[in-house]
């Protein structure tokens, strides 16, 4: 895809245009323990903060047999392995991180807001994968 009519705009304008239209549908339900609760950004970073139910009745049943700790950490690694995947392959997101430098963070956090993990994706990220 060809994005060369983005270069006239600054990442900023871009990125704030992006946060923009996304706030409109937020919360966002993107599965059945995550939400999407609020998008923002400063300069090149493009800021996700996501709530995970961590009383979901599965990932109680689960909490049974194994210790929250271990399942979150288990939990933590797929989310950012799915994130970096998306923002690398999606054409627009790749554009933007390899021609706009731009970086994108994701926060998660639990649904009372009490932070659970952190991680970014810029270049060196997507060249790993």
């Amino acid at each position: 895809s060809d994005f060369s009519n983005m270069s006239k705009f600054k990442i900023e304008e871009i990125l704030q245009y992006i946060v923009s239209q996304s706030v409109k549908n937020l919360p966002l339900q993107i599965d059945s323990i995550t939400t999407l609760v609020n998008v923002q950004t400063n300069k090149n970073k493009y800021k996700y903060i996501k709530q995970i139910d961590t009383n979901v009745g599965f990932l109680k049943d689960v909490t049974k047999e194994v210790s929250k700790e271990s399942l979150l950490s288990t939990l933590q690694v797929k989310l950012i392995n799915a994130d970096a995947s998306t923002a690398c392959k999606e054409p627009f997101f790749k554009y933007l991180i390899y021609e706009r430098n731009a970086v994108f963070e994701y926060i998660y956090e639990t649904k009372k807001a009490t932070p659970l993990f952190e991680h970014s994706v810029g270049i060196k990220d997507c060249e790993k994968l």
